[in-house]
């Protein structure tokens, strides 16, 4: 997170509305200076599945998610940022394609555009119906500029995959994501 008071409430919230319910949330705080850690605080004491980490200087995007990567120990890893919104089934649905395709390193799903008002602006879909598909081709197709997984929100990888791919690139500014999925998908497939 960073400034985030303003969204960070109702991401807790839809984290917590999870229908599946093992998992830890670790929510690391870039130096905010609104009321992003008094919010998150008051969730961490109601729930201590919930983790508060702030840093003692501000770090950057992919600097900071690295090291909430590096203090995640769940066995699947889901980077939320501060102001996404999940459906209630996210996490069980991706949780049981990795438990389920050994092969699989990489989940994505389907994306609602809301604007404030959760006014629907569009969906953006990645395939028709839900498949596997080979990873090094799917990296071909998004280094030819087509993004075939999506935003940090709509992702989920195992953890011992993101230890042997090393950390987020932190030259990457607006797009670490991008190519992390890249580096993801040398260790199996895009579902």
């Amino acid at each position: 997170t960073y400034n985030g008071d303003r969204y960070v409430e109702r991401t807790l919230k839809t984290v917590l509305a999870q229908t599946f319910r093992d998992f830890e949330l670790i929510v690391t705080d870039d130096c905010s200076t609104d009321g992003t850690c008094r919010i998150v605080k008051h969730y961490a004491e109601l729930d201590d599945r919930i983790q508060l980490r702030t840093n003692e200087r501000r770090m950057g995007l992919a600097a900071n998610w690295n090291q909430t990567l590096a203090l995640a120990s769940g066995e699947y890893v889901k980077i939320l940022c501060q102001d996404d919104l999940l459906e209630p089934a996210c996490i069980e649905r991706q949780v049981a394609v990795l438990d389920a395709e050994e092969q699989v390193s990489l989940v994505t799903c389907t994306t609602r555009i809301i604007d404030c008002d959760d006014k629907l602006l569009m969906t953006r879909r990645y395939w028709r119906g839900s498949r596997r598909i080979n990873g090094r081709k799917a990296a071909r197709i998004s280094l030819l500029g087509m993004n075939l997984f999506g935003e940090p929100s709509e992702l989920m990888f195992r953890k011992r995959d993101s230890v042997k791919v090393g950390p987020i690139d932190e030259r990457y500014g607006y797009v670490p994501d991008w190519d992390y999925s890249i580096r993801l998908l040398r260790m199996g497939d895009l579902y």
